[in-house]
C-alpha cells in the first residue's frame, strides 16, 4: 500500500495505480484508503460508470450501505450501456437491499442485474439467501448448486457470496467435507 501511494503521488493523474491501490487496500480491509483511491479513479474518468461500481462494491465491503447505493445509483444514472457496469452496478443495489432485509428490492435487482447480463446468478444469489433466512437450507443448497454451476460457465461479474453462503449452508447441514 505504501508504495503505491507514492506511485499514486507521482502520478497523480494516472488511473491505474489508483486501480491498484483500491484493490490492494480493499484485500487489506483498509477501506479508508480503498475508498480514497475508489474516489479519485471516479474523479480521472467521471464519465464511465465502472469506477463508480467499483466504489460501490469497496463501500458495500466497508458496511457503508446509504455511499454504495448512493454510488450505484450514480452509475446507473449515467446511462452507458455498459452491460456489465449496469449488472454491477444493480449487484450491489440488490446486496444493498439484502443487508436492509428488503426482500422485494433484493429481488427487483437481483432481476434487473439479470437483465443487462443474462448469465448472471444474483438472482439464484438472492433467491439463496432469501430461503436461508427462512430456514430453508436443503432448498437453499439446490439453488446454491445452480448458481455454482452458472459462475463455472458465466462471464458475469464473480459473485463470491456465492461460495460464501454455500459453505455455510454446507456446515449447517453437517456436509462440511464437500
Amino acid at each position: 500500500i505504501d508504495v503505491l501511494q507514492k506511485i499514486t503521488r507521482a502520478e497523480p493523474a494516472g488511473i491505474a495505480p489508483w486501480k491498484t491501490l483500491a484493490d490492494v487496500a480493499t484485500l487489506s480491509e483498509r477501506y479508508d484508503i480503498a475508498l480514497a483511491a475508489a474516489q479519485q479513479v471516479v474523479d480521472l474518468a467521471s464519465s464511465d460508470p465502472a469506477p463508480l461500481v467499483r466504489a460501490a462494491q469497496i463501500a458495500l465491503g466497508a458496511k457503508k450501505l446509504d455511499e454504495a447505493a448512493s454510488r450505484a445509483t450514480q452509475a446507473l444514472d449515467l446511462e452507458s450501456g455498459n452491460p456489465r457496469a449496469i449488472a454491477g452496478a444493480h449487484t450491489v443495489l440488490a446486496l444493498v437491499a439484502l443487508a436492509r432485509y428488503d426482500a422485494e428490492t433484493a429481488l427487483s435487482e437481483a432481476l434487473a442485474a439479470r437483465a443487462a447480463q443474462p448469465e448472471s446468478v444474483v438472482p439464484l444469489f438472492v433467491n439463496a439467501r432469501l430461503l436461508v433466512d427462512e430456514g430453508n437450507d436443503a432448498e437453499a443448497l439446490a439453488v446454491l448448486s445452480k448458481a455454482n454451476a452458472g459462475l463455472e460457465k458465466s462471464t458475469a461479474a464473480m459473485l463470491p457470496q456465492v461460495r460464501s453462503l454455500t459453505g455455510d449452508v454446507l456446515v449447517r447441514l453437517d456436509r462440511a467435507a464437500e
